[in-house]
């Protein structure tokens, strides 16, 4: 299915430190991208966001090059190049996001998760101040090695996973609770409210909510009488 395509892309954005990125982003990209295009005829938005992944492809795997060169010769000034080659990715990753994140909304609004839309709306703007941060500490990296910035650059890793943390949680929510691929009318079935705590949740509000209006409108019908 294509939003659990996306989700499992996407924890390849999570680095494993290492000399070299064991979790390559450009397995999590083909893999988004996968997964982008079987959405792609519910909303243009996620052939865009295909299109900039595929792109993030470039800089994710010229990444990866360069540190088995680095981590093969041993040699200090390629390590420029591999912070040079993670600004223009971060760049890039956040033209996919942006597009992500509106495919993300308008699906969930037409199948009526207005929850979902807002936390991707409120995702939005945490993704862009997260990446302007980012970009900021590792340009002020390159010019400057003292405490505050180094420090500066720690805040900007921890807000960076934070924020690919919260993306994540609405990619899977999507996965959860909108059926596409053909069966989205179908209802849920029987079995899921037995292994699914967030379904078993779920058909409890409905079933709370479908008595409230049962109730209402019998009252109704007495006022009537």
């Amino acid at each position: 299915m294509g939003f659990g395509l996306i989700a499992l892309g996407w924890m390849f954005f999570a680095d494993i430190p290492w000399e070299v990125d064991l979790l390559a982003d450009f397995f999590g990209c083909f893999l988004i991208v996968m997964g982008c295009k079987r959405l792609r005829p519910y909303s243009g938005y996620f052939g865009a966001a295909a299109t900039w992944f595929s792109l993030l492809i470039v800089p994710s795997v010229a990444i990866t090059a360069l540190q088995i060169a680095q981590m093969i010769t041993d040699k200090k000034w390629l390590s420029e190049y591999i912070v040079h080659a993670d600004m223009v990715q971060t760049l890039v990753f956040a033209v996919a996001l942006y597009y992500l994140l509106l495919a993300l909304i308008r699906i969930s609004t037409d199948v009526g998760r207005e929850k979902i839309a807002r936390k991707c709306r409120r995702n939005i703007a945490i993704a862009a101040v997260t990446i302007l941060f980012y970009v900021a500490t590792n340009i002020a990296d390159l010019f400057s090695n003292h405490e505050y910035v180094v420090r500066a650059g720690f805040v900007g890793y921890a807000l960076w996973y934070v924020m690919l943390a919260l993306q994540f949680v609405q990619i899977f929510s999507c996965y959860m609770w909108i059926c596409y691929e053909g069966d989205e009318d179908m209802p849920m079935k029987e079995t899921s409210y037995k292994t699914n705590p967030y379904a078993r949740f779920e058909k409890r509000k409905a079933d709370r909510q479908a008595a409230g209006d049962a109730e209402g409108s019998a009252k109704k019908k007495k006022k009537k009488k």
